[in-house]
């Protein structure tokens, strides 16, 4: 019986035109060449993995939907030869999608400049692969380019935590250069544990004896011990289409799908190879960089022995049963005189599972056979590490792997066993600690820096009380029944609110900014018919608690379901500023900065921290001051129409009108921030600090535009 899996060939790393230093044309017709380029060259699956983007996978989908659309037209016109060659050549287009694993994938840089390669399941949305990068600090502005332009908001461990929330695999993309782990983080219990991390499946090689070092430390040192192996693959890294191809990995699978293409992980000396895949292949692998046993038969009456060595190797750090293959390595094989080798397979089936029920607990393990000569095969059972010692049940005995050998382990061998999986688990929990500690001494470094600047600002500046009036508390009015349903069924139909309205609604305390956009500007506003309107003119700044500020035209009355008062804020007319930059002044980077550093927290909602806020003296008679205060209400006005507009999308809610605004907003923001930090006279270091100390503490930053 021979394998039933498939060898296909893959190339996991390819760029597109979506990355800004793709070397190849930038059109859209550069898109059908990759993957006719990946024909050419035999590959099956492909990763496509632009720089901190999902832009080419999306535009590679969105493509095949248009030739899907094309064909269907075509299939309708049934006079026209012209029409019938179109409707061949757009086949043939969409056939280079149908024989091919297509896979999104990104490039993703960390914070400390290594690429990781973040492979995706084909069914996830490109609008949850965005969100992914946003979250990580690459909004669409940045996306496609490389450091220094951009650095994310995660390190390499963060990104471990989040990957584990999606269907994905996590991949060192360059392990053997600048941008890999190996030569980025400096020898030590980082290293090692970056290595160790079970969310990593796999590093990218160039250098073969790079990587054969890497699979000596792995293999005999103890801190880089993985519970499951680490798999080795090549790829082309292209940055054109020629280069697609250039390095390969061979993917050995039941299906050409992300299902059996994930599963290879678990399993690499077997189903992943850098070199065409042939059984003495996978022998020499696993008698060099794996835990292995030999069993030269298995018959009823090997099953003891069998069920001791699946024993040893779970209750360590698992391996191979290499069964038709004798203690010398010679290749022995079993031998089926069944014509129909189908037989063969089951009957070994039936002794595995007479086997499985002799043990006290489940082992997981991975059988394959393969077809060594006519009528002639050997078994490869892959057993993996337990996660609890196993025993055969009646027989009390503990047995272990040592030297290529099962051992009874005695009283103190197995309670120095429990100890190191305990440590192990103890390890894991320290690893997320120093993880955690390393953020909070990246907050300390950054305020420590910060207060200098913190002590300038305080020196310069003036009372809250000298712009603003007494704060005036607005209570929620009070709606009757059928108000309140047709408010929720508006705030249903468009949760953003309307362009005007005769109520300011929200549903939930706000915090100043989202965690990955910002928080709007202008009041959500909604409109009630039979409603009151009770509309002032005059310009009003609200501030709920949680510390959202929104900036409104006129006065409108409030509601929210948890019955909370608001505050309304209105500026002193004899400071002379407006109610705009005063407004754009509590949304800005610095003012959060600063809330941050001296009292904690951003809610500033509460008295007692509102009446201790410092506002920056702002010198109205300096031309240059006048210049920044204009500048500053300009963008914000150029905000309040961008939200008005994107208010009156009949599609506001789609990912793309979401994605468009919210660069609008930040291109606008980020000015308004730089006019505040010149106002301030700040220079390039201490705005680096508040910035770093704001990404420490989680706040959205405004990216820098192009």
């Amino acid at each position: 019986m021979k394998d039933k899996r498939t060898v296909y060939c893959a190339d996991i790393h390819i760029h597109t035109p979506s990355s800004k230093c793709y070397k190849g044309a930038k059109e859209d017709a550069e898109y059908i060449k990759i993957l006719e380029k990946a024909k050419d060259k035999g590959l099956k699956i492909i990763a496509i993995t632009d720089h901190n983007s999902v832009s080419g996978y999306s535009i590679l989908i969105s493509q095949k939907e248009k030739i899907e659309q094309r064909i269907e037209t075509l299939k309708g016109i049934n006079d026209s030869l012209q029409a019938s060659s179109l409707l061949e050549e757009e086949e043939k287009k969409l056939d280079l999608f149908k024989n091919i694993l297509l896979i999104p994938g990104v490039e993703f840089e960390v914070n400390n400049g290594i690429h990781i390669l973040v492979l995706f399941n084909p069914n996830t949305p490109v609008s949850k692969i965005e969100q992914f990068l946003d979250n990580g600090g690459y909004s669409l502005d940045f996306q496609g380019f490389e450091a220094p332009s951009v650095l994310s908001k995660w390190s390499l461990f963060e990104l471990y935590d989040e990957s584990k929330k999606y269907d994905c695999l996590i991949i060192d993309g360059h392990t053997d250069s600048n941008k890999g782990i190996y030569n980025t983080i400096p020898n030590g219990n980082v290293r090692a544990h970056a290595f160790k991390n079970s969310s990593l499946a796999g590093v990218c090689y160039k250098s073969e004896s790079q990587r054969q070092n890497l699979e000596n430390i792995l293999k005999s040192a103890s801190e880089y011990k993985r519970d499951y192996p680490l798999s080795f693959l090549r790829s082309s890294d292209a940055h054109c289409c020629d280069e697609i191809g250039q390095a390969i990995t061979y993917f050995k699978l039941e299906k050409l799908d992300w299902v059996s293409f994930k599963e290879a992980f678990s399993n690499p000396i077997e189903y992943i190879f850098t070199n065409y895949p042939e059984v003495q292949n996978i022998l020499n692998d696993i008698f060099n960089n794996a835990q292995f046993l030999t069993l030269p038969t298995l018959n009823e009456e090997d099953i003891p022995n069998f069920c001791r060595l699946v024993c040893s190797l779970n209750n360590t750090e698992g391996g191979y049963i290499l069964i038709g293959i004798n203690s010398s390595k010679e290749v022995v094989g079993i031998k089926s005189n069944d014509e129909d080798k189908r037989t063969e397979l089951h009957g070994t089936l039936k002794i595995f599972a007479k086997a499985i029920r002799s043990f006290s607990h489940r082992v997981k393990f991975d059988l394959n056979a393969y077809e060594i000569q006519t009528n002639k095969f050997i078994f490869l059972v892959r057993v993996f590490k337990g996660q609890r010692l196993i025993d055969i049940k009646g027989e009390g005995i503990i047995y272990g792997y040592e030297k290529q050998a099962v051992v009874k382990l005695s009283a103190g061998k197995v309670q120095e066993t429990i100890e190191k999986s305990l440590l192990s688990k103890i390890e894991c929990k320290i690893e997320k600690s120093l993880v955690e500690l390393e953020k909070q001494t990246t907050v300390i470094r950054s305020n420590l820096g910060s207060i200098p600047i913190l002590h300038a600002y305080i020196a310069n500046s003036i009372p809250i009380q000298a712009v603003f009036q007494e704060p005036q508390i607005v209570e929620p009015v009070d709606l009757d029944l059928p108000l309140k349903e047709n408010l929720l069924k508006a705030y249903d139909e468009a949760p953003h609110g309307i362009t005007t309205g005769n109520i300011f609604y929200f549903e939930e305390i706000e915090s100043p900014r989202l965690p990955y956009a910002y928080l709007r500007y202008s009041v959500p506003q909604f409109n009630l018919e039979n409603m009151e309107r009770d509309s002032k003119q005059e310009e009003v700044i609200y501030l709920t608690p949680g510390g959202a500020t929104f900036y409104s035209e006129v006065f409108i009355p409030q509601y929210n379901l948890k019955g909370l008062p608001i505050l309304k804020l209105l500026p002193i007319v004899d400071c002379k500023l407006s109610a705009k930059f005063l407004c754009a002044f509590l949304k800005s980077s610095f003012f959060l900065w600063y809330l941050n550093a001296n009292f904690g927290e951003l809610d500033f909602f509460s008295y007692s921290i509102f009446d201790d806020l410092a506002f920056p003296r702002v010198d109205q008679r300096c031309a240059e001051t006048k210049v920044l205060i204009s500048r500053v209400e300009s963008e914000f006005e150029k905000i309040l129409a961008s939200e008005n507009s994107y208010l009156s999308e009949s599609c506001a809610g789609r990912s793309e009108i979401v994605s468009d605004h919210n660069k609008i907003i930040d291109k606008s923001a980020y000015i308004i921030d730089c006019c505040f930090y010149q106002m301030m006279k700040l220079n390039g270091e201490e705005i680096g600090f508040i910035e770093s100390s704001l990404r420490a503490s989680q706040i959205y930053l405004p990216q820098v535009p192009d």
